[in-house]
C-alpha cells in the first residue's frame, strides 16, 4: 500500500509538474494578451481621436459652406418668388405694342357739347382698354398745382394726364395735360 501510495504521489507531482508547465505558458499567454490588450485599446483610441478631428474639420468646412451658400438661397427664392408673381400676372418685361386707330378731333370752334367730350372720354376709355390700363391711377396722376383761366381767376389742378399725343394743323407732340373744374364746363383742357 505504500508503494502504491509512493507511486500514487510521484504520479501526482508529474502531473503537478505538467500543471505548473501549463500554467506558466498560460500566464505567459496572459501576460502577452495583457501587452495587446493595452495596445489595441491605444491604436482604438488613437484612431478614434483621428477620425474625430477629420469629422471636426469636415463639420466645420460644410457649416461655413452653408453660410455662404445661406444668403444666395432666400436670394434665389425671393427671385422665384417675384417669377412666379410675374407669370401669374402674365408680364414678361414688355408691354405689347397696340396700333390703334385714335380719330382726329374736330377744329375747335369755340364751343364743345357734353356729347363730344362724353365720347372723346369714351373713346380714351377704349383706348386705354385696348392698351392694358384697367386701373385709373395708371393713366391720370394726381398732382397738385394751379393753372390760369381765361378769366384770370385761380382754379386748383385736378388732374394731370403725361404724355398725351396732341395734333394741332402740322404740329403733333407728346404734352402734359392739366385738368381744372370750371363752374361752366364740365372739364377744361
Amino acid at each position: 500500500m505504500l508503494l502504491t501510495l509512493e507511486r500514487q504521489v510521484v504520479n501526482l507531482e508529474e502531473s503537478m509538474g505538467d500543471v505548473k508547465e501549463v500554467l506558466k505558458i498560460v500566464e505567459g499567454c496572459t501576460n502577452k494578451l495583457d501587452l495587446v490588450k493595452g495596445q489595441l485599446k491605444e491604436n482604438v483610441e488613437e484612431c478614434h481621436s483621428s477620425n474625430m478631428d477629420e469629422l471636426q474639420a469636415l463639420f466645420n468646412t460644410n457649416l461655413a459652406t452653408m453660410m455662404t451658400l445661406n444668403p444666395k438661397i432666400e436670394l434665389l427664392e425671393r427671385v422665384v418668388v417675384m417669377c412666379r408673381v410675374s407669370m401669374g400676372k402674365k408680364v414678361f418685361g414688355v408691354t405689347p405694342n397696340h396700333d390703334i386707330d385714335v380719330p382726329k378731333s374736330k377744329k375747335f370752334k369755340g364751343v364743345r357739347s357734353i356729347r363730344e367730350v362724353d365720347n372723346f372720354l369714351w373713346e380714351m376709355d377704349q383706348y386705354f382698354c385696348a392698351v392694358g390700363i384697367k386701373n385709373d391711377d395708371a393713366k391720370v396722376e394726381k398732382e397738385p398745382g394751379w393753372i390760369k383761366t381765361v378769366n384770370l381767376k385761380s382754379n386748383p389742378t385736378m388732374r394731370v394726364a403725361k404724355g398725351v399725343k396732341l395734333q394741332l394743323d402740322s404740329w403733333t407732340n407728346k404734352e402734359t395735360i392739366e385738368v381744372i373744374p370750371l363752374d361752366d364746363y364740365d372739364f377744361l383742357v
